[in-house]
């Protein structure tokens, strides 16, 4: 394995969910933009001992998903949400019925305000270290999730005070994280994330693995 290894490289652009090798490993596909609460709350864990980062955040979520224009609805009753241990009174709902796309997000979908990045457009959430902390957050952000329903995720994350940064996006299966070089020195001890250092310089594209060679010589000549 090598930081700039490619899904699409590696499968020699075939649509695979797996690969098999003649030694006997595997390697699964990783799913595209999707860091998820647990991870996260991992990295706020480091983020808290590495830095005197302010605890307001920003969360941006991509304003295409399908999912968001879709009000799927929950009972309030149903036994679902006890066995997450996440509290209805405190989520977007109607008479008993839990709106898992909260009335806010689906209107802001249509009609804004967006932050806007080139071919991007997001809405922006306040939250916190604190609450990102829990992974449960997800079920209150009113952005998909219920019991049995996976909603959407956030791409990115920054703090006022910009110190760090989490960032990903819809058609990448990684999750570039940006900061102090105690911040980074943290996560790369931590067994538990697959991570390697990159630099500004570096392609993140599927043309820029090079090492597992997939690509052919004449699309490779692309990127000299």
């Amino acid at each position: 394995m090598h930081p700039l290894v490619q899904w699409r490289q590696l499968s020699n652009e075939e649509d695979q969910g797996a690969l098999s090798f003649p030694d006997g490993w595997s390697v699964e596909r990783p799913p595209d933009y999707f860091l998820g609460a647990a991870f996260l709350s991992r990295l706020v864990a480091h983020i808290h001992r590495s830095s005197r980062s302010a605890e307001d955040v920003v969360a941006a979520v991509w304003n295409g998903f399908g999912a968001l224009n879709h009000r799927e609805s929950l009972s309030a009753d149903s036994a679902g949400w006890n066995e997450l241990g996440v509290d209805v009174r405190c989520l977007s709902a109607d008479d008993g019925v839990v709106h898992l796309v909260s009335r806010q997000v689906a209107e802001a979908v249509t009609s804004g305000p967006f932050f806007e990045l080139p071919g991007r457009e997001y809405l922006l959430f306040c939250s916190s270290l604190a609450e990102l902390s829990d992974p449960r957050w997800v079920y209150s952000a009113g952005i998909g999730w219920g019991p049995g329903f996976p909603g959407v995720f956030p791409q990115l994350f920054w703090p006022a005070t910009h110190e760090w940064v989490i960032g990903g996006d819809v058609d990448l299966d990684f999750t570039i994280v940006g900061g102090s070089s105690q911040l980074i020195h943290s996560i790369r001890s931590d067994a538990r994330f697959e991570s390697y250092i990159v630099e500004a310089r570096d392609d993140l594209s599927r043309w820029g693995d090079v090492v597992s060679g997939q690509a052919d010589s004449e699309e490779g000549s692309m990127h000299l």
